[in-house]
């Protein structure tokens, strides 16, 4: 079995990488085209473009993974069928229940990879490249690093820690000077959000430096007017989808916290937790096509399967979200209600297979 397990996944794990190389390969190159309708705005040019298209590589293979994954099984496991080499596996003793188990441990394989690139590879990728395209597009001074946003607003500097979608501001501190460069009022507030044109700062400590000495005041709220506007923010505000599980979780015991609306974000949350498991179900589903009536049928039959079951598979996902947000559904049912429909089906269809 070991040799057979071995067989089996780099059969498929061969053919996924392939598709994905492929439907990555094409949605880079119409998001390049896309692109191209910034470029000329500030510094953006063409090398800009192409180096942001480039870090935004690991979130495409992140969201193209299922369907590469059902693209890459039914091509490998059909042409392994064409070849009449199942055949011979099951006249040898070998079952359908220990194929599937065999591309199942392929599976689990893949779920890792996946997990990775959604937690650790894809958002930090995501954010570097929305901060080239911010540092490209503006043409303000800015400076986004470890410790936060850096902008220079006239003769004010300001730090936010961080930025969140809405737009939403954490840790705000609002520095100006005076013509000799001299520091003369510090303004520090926890956060602050947009509201009609303006941001609404809360919980805020001002510091005034005069030649007479230092005061300090406190206040609740406070508007401040500013030309560091929400367009820009969010150049450099990565969307719900490409942050990570822990970093929505955190995101959402914010919003909750503060009394405001969280089902966007939990949704994602639990979208980004169902997603490996999204990889099996198209791995099931692959597997009964296969063995099934169509197990004779060419190559370019297959690939039109898979991409109509993903299309199906995609737009029944997307549109539970969507109706979980109008209805002010439970977002753990939206997230996981299409992959419990498909994973029936599959299970379904495999009992069927004979």
């Amino acid at each position: 079995m070991r040799i057979l397990d071995r067989y089996i996944g780099k059969t498929v794990l061969l053919s996924t990488f392939t598709v994905l190389m492929i439907l990555v390969t094409l949605i880079m190159f119409f998001t390049f085209l896309d692109e191209l309708r910034s470029v000329g705005q500030g510094n953006y040019g063409l090398i800009q473009a192409f180096q942001f298209i480039l870090l935004s590589t690991p979130r495409l293979i992140y969201e193209l993974f299922p369907m590469g994954v059902l693209l890459g099984c039914l091509l490998s496991l059909g042409a392994m069928a064409n070849n009449s080499e199942l055949i011979a596996m099951r006249a040898a003793g070998i079952s359908i229940r220990q194929i599937v188990f065999s591309a199942a441990k392929t599976g689990l394989l893949l779920m890792v990879i996946v997990v990775i690139i959604g937690e650790f590879i894809s958002p930090f990728m995501e954010k570097t490249a929305q901060q080239l395209k911010a540092h490209a597009k503006t043409e303000k001074a800015t400076l986004i690093g470890e410790k936060g946003f850096w902008a220079k607003d006239s003769k004010t500097y300001i730090h936010i820690k961080q930025i969140f979608p809405g737009p939403v501001l954490r840790g705000i501190e609002i520095i100006e000077v005076d013509e000799k460069h001299a520091i003369k009022i510090i303004t520090r507030a926890k956060t602050a959000n947009y509201q009609r044109g303006k941001w609404l700062l809360k919980y805020i400590t001002q510091t005034k430096i005069t030649g007479q000495g230092v005061t300090i005041k406190r206040f609740k709220k406070a508007i401040w007017s500013s030309l560091l506007n929400p367009e820009l923010l969010d150049i450099v505000t990565v969307k719900p989808d490409a942050l990570s599980a822990l970093g929505l979780y955190k995101y959402i015991n914010y919003l909750q916290e503060n009394g405001l609306d969280s089902l966007r974000y939990e949704l994602a949350f639990w979208d980004k937790l169902v997603n490996p498991l999204d990889l099996m179900i198209m791995l099931f589903l692959a597997i009964p096509f296969v063995f099934g009536s169509i197990r004779s049928v060419s190559m370019g039959q297959r690939v039109l399967v898979g991409i109509m079951i993903g299309i199906v598979f995609t737009i029944i996902n997307r549109a539970f979200g969507h109706i979980g947000l109008v209805y002010q559904l439970n977002p753990l049912f939206c997230a996981i209600f299409p992959s419990i429909l498909f994973m029936m089906i599959a299970t379904y269809a495999l009992t069927r297979v004979k």
